[in-house]
């Protein structure tokens, strides 16, 4: 783990205290606790998990994985736009990606807390749920 991904790790941690960071096919963050803020999505609390992209900062990150498979509470149907599943990641269990990025908005700085950061990266996700299925 670089020193720049180690200190994003910590800012993540400051929000959400039990991620992790797995040393695999270039490194992926998990999240096993991630409650989905906005309603008509079931269950209410997923894991998450992304990829940290090669060149990270200067790349920024690409999709994220959500587990269990998200499902529009309504009718149980599956989300269908921007969405996979099953979608498989280096990590246990049945993952569904949501295509997503941050790529108009990411400015990284010289410092994580100066710029785009993984932590802003996760909060995103909140926009992501906010547009529905």
């Amino acid at each position: 783990m670089t020193e720049r991904i180690a200190r994003e790790m910590e800012l993540l941690r400051s929000v959400f205290p039990d991620a992790e960071y797995h040393e695999v096919e270039g490194g992926w963050i998990r999240i096993p606790r991630y409650t989905v803020q906005h309603g008509g999505w079931a269950p209410g609390v997923v894991e998450v998990c992304f990829q940290v992209p090669a060149g990270y900062p200067g790349n920024a990150p690409y999709a994220f994985w959500v587990s269990p498979p998200l499902r529009l509470a309504a009718d149980n149907r599956a989300p269908v736009n921007n969405y996979q599943e099953p979608s498989p990641t280096p990590l246990p269990g049945t993952w569904a990606k949501f295509s997503w990025s941050h790529l108009d908005s990411w400015q990284p700085g010289p410092e994580p807390e100066s710029g785009s950061n993984f932590l802003n990266f996760v909060l995103s996700f909140r926009d992501r749920f906010g547009e529905g299925p």
